[in-house]
């Protein structure tokens, strides 16, 4: 904010100076005290306090506790007070985490919004707040989403705007997406596996014609390399095959093309193009 003063007949701008007051928050002693926006679960025995955020926030499906972990401060609604972001660790093997927005104001710290989800990662690029969590694709486990969704959110004085989320394909989504296709093959799940082939390469690939290459299968297993920025997965297939009651093993070298796609049933991740050679023993 810009206070314009008149000098000799001359207006010049000058900033006011930055109030960075909301640094001497006590945040677990803060949290504890605000009993209209913070309830304290005394069934957690973390040695710390464990909260639960009752906040008002257009994310519905938010769900925003844990325990005080880190703060970042930001002057986000540019009224040259210093507002906060604090993110609370919620704990298990999804590694889940909130954050809540404070912004400064006369009577100190308020909470206007929260968020939360599987690792979830803050950011902040000028007025805006970036929160980025796993986004779980169908097959997906819990360790390993294939994609990414990211909540961008406004502040304009108090007012707090969403604006709309953002699917984006996570760094090694496309290698996961090998791997799960290979592991659904092991399984004799061929209708999930099919339905991960291109568009394209299912029209070439019929799928009766396609399922009768895997009837003498009884196990298939792949490694992967990461993929390339060209969307190719090197693979290293190993199978084995029952011929005539006797069990006969193959090793293939090659690559899958991975894309991602916005399909009808939303965003997903398809293989395309296979270049796959079997290697002689």
């Amino acid at each position: 904010m810009f206070v314009f003063l008149i000098h000799t007949g001359v207006i010049h701008a000058q900033r006011r100076e930055l109030d960075t007051s909301i640094r001497k928050s006590d945040w677990n002693a803060l949290l504890a005290a605000d009993f209209k926006h913070f309830q304290i679960d005394n069934s957690k025995d973390e040695g710390v306090p464990y909260f639960i955020a009752r906040i008002d926030t257009e994310d519905l499906e938010a769900d925003c506790r844990g325990s005080f972990d880190t703060v970042r401060y930001l002057d986000i609604n540019h009224d040259d007070r210093e507002d906060a972001v604090i993110e609370l660790f919620g704990g298990g093997s999804g590694h889940f985490r909130s954050y809540v927005l404070f912004l400064q104001s006369d009577n100190g710290p308020e909470p206007v919004t929260c968020g939360s989800g599987s690792t979830l990662e803050v950011s902040f690029h000028s007025d805006t707040l970036f929160a980025s969590t796993r986004y779980f694709l169908s097959g997906d486990a819990n360790c390993c989403a294939r994609a990414e969704e990211i909540k961008p959110i406004v502040v304009n004085g108090k007012h707090v705007k969403y604006l709309p989320a953002k699917i984006i394909p996570s760094e090694d989504g496309g290698s996961q997406t090998v791997r799960l296709f290979y592991a659904r093959l092991d399984l004799r799940e061929f209708d999930e596996a099919y339905s991960m082939l291109s568009r394209i390469y299912r029209s070439r690939h019929p799928y009766k014609k396609w399922l009768a290459g895997f009837q003498n299968m009884e196990h298939v297993e792949v490694e992967t390399s990461d993929q390339s920025l060209e969307m190719v997965v090197p693979v290293k297939i190993s199978s084995t095959d029952i011929i005539n009651g006797r069990k006969v093993s193959h090793r293939f070298n090659g690559s899958w093309s991975v894309e991602w796609i916005n399909g009808s049933n939303g965003y997903d991740w398809v293989l395309d193009d296979p270049k796959i050679q079997e290697v002689k023993q």
